[in-house]
């Protein structure tokens, strides 16, 4: 041995010379580890990659005094890959897997390939320590730190909330309930008004298609299934023959009735559609009382079909059907006279939810409170158990300090040469 170097000398009378000079020789270590295996290192320091059977290399030799000696230098590395239990036994390994023997095998030695170089032992199990404590003293500066800022982040969203203790938790007021997006869309009637803003919303809906379907003739209109306005529905009946200075009277009496009701409240509520629209937009609502600003008042199919063949006759010069002008006229009527019910359902629905919300709203508030008081208080709780954990982590990193600070160094490594041929060793 001198200093990091194993020297390997032979004579020329040994008997593997040719495989020696020829042949690659490698170093190796073999071990007990910590579970309590034997392991061969490959004393390349590369962490658990460095345990290997075959196809290891070990430490090659180099040429000691020149290419004709027998003799090779092995360079050892500053540390093993895992602490020895025991004793770090040195061998050399041919490349066909075979040991070579150093010493002859007597009563008191039969190991004849291991042998031990305790100064270097030494040194490089003081390095394992040295680095297992460096990485135990990363791990808890590294788990100290984690839980500080882990402790840091809570406390500012706890300071935010202005949750600062058990007493500031219990005093957290009800929060104000909003009716959330979906209600506040829409305005709320009282009953009283409900069928006039009914028939508001389904005239509004009239007049869509009207100034949708403005400067398109009459035949054209009876292609599209949408509600026409009262004056559409007059051309339409007139297409029917009648005698000469006779009013028509086609219509059933509740037709006539509905068709009544329809032309007043087309001629008094369709001016008044973009006031409407402004009002209930100017008060904060994107949505009127029900559906939507753009809706349009669609059609049944049979109604749509009897347009279709109205039409159809006009322009063949066909007479009209009474059959199909009193459908298509009637399905109209019915559309408008359908809208306007099931609006005021929609307004009463509407109602009495908020009504019921209203009723509730107490006892909403209240566990809305407790909510947010549970929550403040796991929050509060979960920071004092976090701040608990502090102290012992704080005494982790300083006991891995202190024990790397305690670490004292090996003596270093006899730099004049000596045979350990006779340092034999098992692991």
């Amino acid at each position: 041995m001198e200093g990091d170097r194993v020297i390997l000398e032979w004579s020329a009378k040994h008997p593997w010379d040719p495989a020696l000079q020829t042949s690659g020789v490698s170093l190796l270590a073999e071990y007990r580890t910590a579970r309590g295996d034997v392991a061969l290192d490959c004393l390349s320091n590369t962490g658990p990659a460095s345990y290997a059977s075959r196809g290891c290399n070990g430490v090659m030799g180099t040429r000691h005094r020149g290419p004709r000696e027998r003799s090779l230098a092995f360079t050892l590395p500053a540390s093993l890959t895992a602490g020895p239990q025991g004793a770090a036994c040195l061998l050399f390994r041919m490349p066909d897997q075979r040991l070579l023997p150093i010493r002859r095998v007597d009563r008191d030695r039969p190991e004849t390939a291991r042998f031990r170089y305790p100064e270097w032992e030494a040194v490089a199990r003081r390095e394992v320590e040295t680095s297992s404590l460096r990485r135990r003293v990363d791990e808890a500066r590294a788990a100290l730190a984690a839980k500080q800022g882990e402790i840091t982040a809570l406390e500012q969203r706890n300071a935010a909330k202005r949750w600062s203790s058990a007493a500031a938790c219990e005093a957290i007021p009800a929060p104000d309930l909003d009716p959330g997006e979906a209600a506040a869309a829409r305005p709320t009637v009282e009953s009283g008004e409900r069928e006039i803003v009914a028939r508001q919303v389904c005239v509004m809906r009239a007049r869509n298609a009207a100034d949708e379907l403005a400067g398109k003739p009459l035949l054209q209109r009876l292609g599209f299934n949408v509600l026409q306005p009262p004056s559409i529905l007059d051309s339409v009946l007139a297409l029917l023959p009648r005698a000469p200075g006779v009013a028509p009277s086609a219509l059933s009496a509740d037709r006539q009735q509905q068709l009544a009701t329809y032309r007043r409240d087309y001629a008094q509520l369709a001016p008044n559609v973009p006031t409407y629209r402004k009002q209930i937009r100017d008060a904060g609502y994107a949505e009127p009382h029900f559906g939507s600003f753009g809706d349009f008042l669609f059609l049944q199919t049979i109604t749509t079909q009897a347009g279709a063949a109205v039409a159809s006759r006009a322009k063949s010069g066909e007479a009209q059907s009474r059959e199909f002008v009193l459908g298509w006229v009637g399905g109209n009527l019915q559309a408008y006279s359908r809208c306007v019910d099931d609006g005021q359902t929609q307004l009463t629905t509407s109602a009495n939810a908020a009504s019921e919300l209203a009723a509730r709203r107490p006892a909403l508030q209240e566990s809305a409170r407790r909510a947010l008081v549970k929550a403040c208080n796991d929050d509060v709780g979960r920071l004092e158990a976090l701040r608990a954990q502090l102290g012992p982590l704080e005494l982790q990193v300083g006991a891995a300090e202190r024990a790397l600070a305690e670490l004292r160094p090996p003596a270093g490594l006899p730099q004049r040469a000596r045979e350990v041929n006779h340092e034999a060793c098992v692991p």
